[in-house]
């Protein structure tokens, strides 16, 4: 474990690598920001700005610091990652202020709706473009609305009226019959009461994962002009009501950031973190047996490593309109030929 440790903590950090083997003009300057949370045993001193984002299986650790790649979208690429403590302005500054110092021409930064992450952007960039990942955006409108429990039940509900009808015959048994009326009409009673609810959230769904301005503009005329002027009034429920004028108030503050890969088409802005949502996933297959690392150090040196080893490996599993990465590593896509480094350890090592 010392010899490995010995061996991370010498690999040259991740900017020196694009330094000595990128140009940053070759980039396209469209970025992806995403966070991972990573367990780490040291004490680490927290103040009222930090955020440490926790997956579902890291909910019960306390302790840890976060792995932020700043992802180029069209390259795969990482020219720069920092190992900070948290999600906070100073890390995510750390990164803007190394990419602006290598060059790298940033057009555009897609990411969840972090203020600290905005903050730090626009504080080192003034004129670039931000986009809210809408995955993340719809789940906190789940959130709000409460709805999922809803939608839950009517699945479970559909899944009970196939069951009976395993042959089509469902009718014409009499036990089966009631049944499936009973279940029928609970699913009725629920579609009633939540009818408001589930069409707004539906027609949010829509609205923005729009393909066009014009779609997107359709689904916004139908809610301000059918379903408040129409619908909206006839929802006796108040809670109801909070909930949808809580959602829509705060989608009107956040939507010039909701739309900017729609209203930019030319520059092919991702509109979800999905990039580096499934890398953070590959790494925590990586270190999920690992309870905590024992130091900052190591946990830093860690994610180091794993971040070059990804840039130095060839692609083999790349779909759709990135399928033509495969066979080339995010290095060599970037602009540089790497087939002459057969071992990217000893490459990546700090002389003497």
């Amino acid at each position: 474990m010392q010899i490995l440790n010995e061996t991370l903590g010498n690999l040259k950090p991740c900017r020196q690598i694009t330094e000595e083997l990128v140009d940053p003009k070759s980039y396209l300057g469209i970025l992806v920001v995403d966070g991972k949370f990573v367990p780490c045993k040291e004490e680490i001193k927290k103040t009222k700005e930090d955020f440490v984002p926790r997956s579902k299986k890291r909910r019960k650790i306390n302790n840890g610091m976060v792995w932020i790649p700043f992802t180029d979208y069209h390259t795969h690429d990482i020219p720069e990652f920092v190992a900070g403590k948290s999600e906070n302005i100073t890390d995510f500054r750390r990164g803007f202020r190394s990419l602006k110092l290598l060059g790298y021409p940033l057009k555009s930064v897609t990411s969840d709706k972090n203020q600290r992450l905005v903050g730090a952007l626009f504080t080192e960039y003034k004129d670039v473009l931000l986009q809210y990942c809408i995955k993340h955006y719809l789940s906190e409108i789940q959130r709000k609305l409460s709805i999922l429990g809803f939608r839950r039940t009517i699945k479970s509900i559909e899944k009970k009226i196939e069951d009976l009808n395993y042959d089509g015959c469902a009718l014409q048994r009499r036990g089966s019959r009631k049944k499936t009326i009973r279940l029928v009409n609970q699913c009725l009673r629920l579609c009633y009461q939540y009818e408001n609810l589930n069409d707004f959230y539906e027609t949010m769904i829509e609205m923005l994962y729009a393909k066009s301005i014009k779609q997107r503009d359709s689904k916004r005329r139908y809610l301000e002009k059918t379903f408040f002027k129409k619908h909206f009034p006839l929802e006796k429920s108040k809670t109801y009501r909070k909930r949808i004028l809580k959602v829509y108030n705060q989608f009107r503050e956040d939507e010039k950031y909701l739309f900017t890969s729609l209203e930019n088409q030319d520059l092919d802005i991702p509109r979800t973190t999905n990039l580096n949502e499934g890398y953070n996933n590959q790494l925590e297959n990586r270190i999920f047996s690992i309870r905590g690392f024992e130091t900052i150090k190591t946990c830093e040196d860690y994610g180091n490593a794993l971040i070059l080893k990804r840039r130095f490996k060839k692609f083999t599993d790349c779909k759709k309109k990135f399928k033509h990465l495969n066979g080339k590593s995010p290095l060599e896509i970037a602009g540089d030929s790497t087939c002459k480094i057969k071992d990217w350890i000893r490459f990546s090592s700090k002389k003497g």
